[in-house]
């Protein structure tokens, strides 16, 4: 991965970390009441879909790597973090990984 690309990736986990902790009220007590600590984790990868559906990808202090799917406000969750292809498939979670302290 380029540092141009680094630096495109801790944006984007710094902007929808931003709009997880300021403006998306409702996602952030949906994880809040699923014992999630909004204030401890990076929202890495986040998209709407036609149904209104919600999915993402978080990164935890610890390290874990939980994906995510909100529909008709049912929370479904998905620990990934063992899956051996993720930091190609996902390269946020590699910046996430390096940087976690300085994106938080």
């Amino acid at each position: 991965m380029t540092d141009k690309e680094i630096e495109l990736y801790k944006l984007e986990i710094e902007e929808l970390t931003e709009l997880l902790k300021t403006e998306w009220l409702d996602l952030r007590e949906t994880l809040k009441n699923a014992e999630f600590e909004v204030e401890n984790i990076l929202l890495i990868a986040y998209c709407e879909d036609d149904n209104n559906g919600e999915h993402g990808i978080l990164f935890t202090k610890e390290k874990r790597v939980i994906e995510f799917e909100i529909h008709d406000t049912k929370l479904s969750l998905k620990d990934i973090s063992d899956n051996e292809n993720l930091k190609s498939e996902i390269p946020q979670v590699a910046v996430a990984m390096d940087f976690f302290d300085d994106l938080i």
